[in-house]
């Protein structure tokens, strides 16, 4: 009973979370393609147009902070599923001293640290975001400057 749950929940976690986000992916671009060949279409743009389009600009920005994301998870995924598919087909335990050991230990240091690598990707791709993380930062700290400045000596 618990070797299957095993299976399925080590299985289910990434592999599931793989094909999701590559379907979604896959629509998204295709959505954003048919959006811009009709877009291009509408301002009368020809193959060869090289017209600045700020909203097509925006697309592609988009596209890939998509990408760098997705990308992004998958990559620090797959040291875990590798480890776990390489266990399951050779059979081999991991000694404390052995390099599987640590190939294991760092597959779950990577998917950890999946959980907080989009933050980090939109602070250095997205200036909107840095905007509203500095003013976040900042409220608390100007909120209680005010309030020390209003109270009486």
């Amino acid at each position: 009973g618990w070797i299957a749950f095993d299976w399925i929940d080590t299985i289910v976690t990434p592999f599931l979370p793989f094909a999701v986000i590559l379907v979604f992916n896959a629509l998204t671009v295709r959505h954003i393609l048919v959006a811009s060949r009709v877009r291009k279409g509408l301002r009368g743009e020809s193959k060869g147009g090289n017209r600045s389009d700020p909203e097509m600009e925006s697309r592609r920005r988009s596209v890939v902070l998509l990408f760098t994301i997705s990308g992004s998870f998958i990559l620090l995924w797959l040291t875990l599923v590798a480890e776990f598919v390489y266990y399951q087909i050779t059979g081999t335990g991991a000694d404390l001293n052995d390099s599987q050991y640590i190939f294991h230990y760092v597959g779950y240091l990577l998917s950890n640290l999946s959980c907080c690598t989009n933050t980090f990707i939109y602070a250095v791709t997205q200036s909107k975001f840095r905007e509203q993380v500095k003013s976040a930062v900042e409220y608390p700290l100007t909120s209680v400057l005010r309030l020390i400045n209003k109270s009486p000596p």
